[in-house]
């Protein structure tokens, strides 16, 4: 092995694995072909992790080839099923949708709804309560106060098209309600100030199980959550 091949502990800096005889590796034990493919994903999970533990900078695995498409439609099939499956478990929680906080259900905090799918719905309704009273308070100019309520219901989830598809969902659907006011002021040399107060409670309780880490999971029960949000447009 050359000094450009290997790293500074002596090991190989890329490892390439050649994937071959998980179907005849199920044959001899009476088992279908594709639960030899099964347990060929497993031992690639375990070279991944000794790949990491070991400092090697890369690994490449050769798991199909343009020979393989010979094979029969089934096996085929069930394959790209595999490679889909092992690709979707292993995607980090960094890419994860979380579906609470101030943009998205503000009856939730921003963890307490996550998966790697997600869809929500809201519905609200503004109506004015002042406006075009301009009164002049010290450095602000009151202007306009509107009022508003909300009805937010969504989720996120792991598997299938619907979360009614994920059997690890204990919940399908979540809800808030709530309502806002809205100030609109001039600041700053009569610069448009927006000021708004939101009361969101949650309808139903959430459950956060961390995807990565072993810690205990966090059960959220249905309470107020308040946001303070002020803009400006130049």
């Amino acid at each position: 092995m050359s000094q450009a091949a290997a790293g500074a502990s002596g090991l190989p800096r890329h490892v390439a694995v050649i994937m071959d005889g998980n179907g005849r590796w199920a044959q001899r034990r009476a088992l279908p072909r594709h639960l030899g493919h099964r347990a060929g994903a497993k031992a690639v999970r375990a070279t991944v992790e000794g790949c990491a533990r070991r400092g090697i900078e890369a690994l490449t695995i050769f798991a199909f080839s343009s020979e393989n498409w010979q094979r029969p439609q089934d096996e085929v099939s069930r394959l790209m099923e595999l490679f889909v499956e092992s690709i979707d478990k292993e995607v980090d929680d960094f890419f994860w949708v979380y579906m609470g906080g101030m943009d998205r259900m503000r009856g939730y905090t921003y963890y307490a709804i996550g998966g790697r799918k997600g869809a929500m719905l809201s519905a609200t309704y503004r109506f004015p309560i002042l406006r075009r009273t301009n009164r002049q308070m010290s450095w602000l100019t009151f202007k306009d106060l509107y009022g508003g309520v909300f009805y937010e219901v969504g989720s996120a989830w792991n598997h299938g098209n619907l979360p009614s598809d994920d059997p690890a969902l204990g919940r399908n659907y979540y809800s808030t309600v709530g309502g806002e006011l809205r100030f609109n002021l001039g600041s700053f040399y009569n610069y448009p100030t927006a000021i708004n107060v939101t009361a969101a409670y949650a309808l139903d309780n959430a459950l956060y199980r961390n995807p990565v880490f072993n810690v205990p999971d966090v059960v959220y029960d249905p309470q107020w959550r308040y946001y303070l949000v002020m803009g400006f447009t130049f």
